[in-house]
This record gives structure tokens, C-alpha cells and sequence, in this order.
């Protein structure tokens, strides 16, 4: 557990809010303010930050949704009821 009494080392320098570049609140770490931590949520869930994957893209045409694929397209196994 983190001692509240303790001083940064030397030569570290405070964190800063990753939105508005503020120091960090205590109550609210890594942001400054429950907005800054609002405005990061949404930018989440509003899909801007992407982890890059190394899976190549399908080609146009392909996937989602095309014809003969999913239940009843012939194929048996499980979830083709």
C-alpha cells in the first residue's frame, strides 16, 4: 500500500491529467477533475482511441452479413439449429 506521507523522489515530476494536462487530483488519479475522467470515458465508449490489432482487414464484400453464411446455410454443427 502507497504511504500517504511519503514525498516524490527527486527529479520526478507530478503526474498530469491526460485530457487538459492539470495536475492530478488525488481523488480522481490519473485526471485532474470527474470531468476530464467523463470526457476520457466517452472518447472510449465514442470508439476514438483504437489498440492497433495485426489482423488484416477483410476485403470489401466479405463478412458481416453476406449471403450463405450463419444458421440454415447447409453447414451442421453446433448453433446451426
Amino acid at each position: 500500500m502507497l504511504d500517504p506521507d511519503r514525498k516524490p523522489l527527486k527529479g520526478r515530476k507530478a503526474a498530469r491529467c491526460p485530457i487538459c494536462r492539470k495536475p492530478a487530483g488525488e481523488a480522481t488519479k490519473p485526471f485532474c477533475s470527474d470531468r476530464c475522467r467523463q470526457v476520457d470515458l466517452n472518447r472510449w465508449l465514442g470508439e476514438q482511441y483504437r489498440i492497433p490489432s495485426e489482423e488484416p482487414g477483410l476485403p470489401e464484400g466479405e463478412g458481416g452479413g453476406a449471403e450463405g453464411e450463419g444458421p440454415g446455410d447447409g453447414r451442421s454443427g453446433p448453433g446451426s439449429w
